[in-house]
């Protein structure tokens, strides 16, 4: 029993008398055996000042149009010229030029594009700012006075009655290979070199 009650002494020396506080870790009589934990600073999160909005430039950029054109319609914004048209005419595969009130100018763009599969693109002359002026133009490049005017790859086709014609007698597929065929057939001008003997 003695050397219970020495234990028991021994238990009550190593224990606490006054109560422990929240987060104490408790080394007994080596204290170096109880390590530090550290806990950083707590610091509030720095606030930006509080800054005035900077004022926006005056000038601002023209917003899009609310109503969008269909794929089909491109409008023609640049200015008009015979040489404007001519461009377009020969970098486009297939162009049509129409008056978008005109009977049937849907159904010729539908007839062109779905059964023929062309890569049209179609301008709508009446659209545009000055629409007499671009039509005096093409007049001049074709010799043609009405709308519509149908160009594939660079070459003028011809009006409606030419294209509801080529198409009754199912000529507009042999009519597209042999004006898109001679455009790539075209010889490249080139120049001989003579050397002198």
């Amino acid at each position: 029993l003695a050397s219970n009650s020495a234990e028991q002494s021994e238990y009550e020396s190593n224990s606490v008398t006054e109560p422990e506080t929240v987060g104490s870790v408790y080394g007994g009589e080596y204290p170096g055996a109880v390590e530090e934990i550290y806990t950083p600073p707590q610091t509030a999160a720095p606030t930006r000042p509080t800054t005035t909005p900077r004022p926006r430039p005056t000038t601002t950029r023209p917003r899009p149009q609310t109503t969008t054109p269909t794929t089909t319609q491109k409008p023609m914004t640049a200015a008009i010229t015979a040489q404007s048209l001519t461009q377009q005419i020969r970098r486009l595969p297939a162009v049509l030029y129409l008056d978008s009130r005109a009977e049937g100018s849907a159904e010729l763009e539908k007839l062109l594009r779905d059964t023929y599969s062309l890569p049209l693109v179609a301008f709508y002359v009446d659209k545009i700012s000055k629409p007499q002026l671009a039509q005096k133009y093409l007049h001049q490049l074709t010799a043609h006075k009405t709308l519509p005017y149908l160009f594939i790859c660079g070459t003028f086709i011809g009006s409606e009655q030419h294209i509801q014609n080529y198409h009754k007698n199912g000529q507009i597929p042999q009519l597209v290979e042999y004006v898109c065929g001679e455009e790539h057939k075209k010889p490249k001008k080139t120049t001989k070199k003579t050397t002198n003997s």
